[in-house]
């Protein structure tokens, strides 16, 4: 059985551990003009990390396009120092 499997699995049940003894704390969450009342503390934690998820997600999905476009210059760059080391070993010759 692959260990990345087994290790979502067990995240899994610790996340529905915290769930069920976290139902009964609630809590008034209050945004901008209306206020939701007696909402389950989960909710609010989870809403949240949606939140922080989808403002992340662009930074996340940018970065390899920055880097591919990096990568081409640095390569040419390698391959023309590896070209000057290769003449100035063929002129000590």
């Amino acid at each position: 059985m692959p260990w990345r499997l087994i290790l979502f699995i067990l995240l899994l049940v610790l996340i529905m551990f915290f769930v069920g003894y976290n139902l009964d704390n609630r809590s008034d969450i209050s945004v901008v003009f209306y206020t939701f009342q007696d909402v389950p503390v989960f909710f609010a934690m989870f809403g949240s990390f949606l939140v922080g998820v989808i403002i992340m997600l662009p930074f996340a999905l940018g970065s390899p396009f920055k880097k591919k476009q990096k990568t081409p210059k640095q390569k040419g760059r390698n391959a023309d120092t590896h070209n000057e080391q290769r003449s100035e070993k063929a002129a000590q010759q």
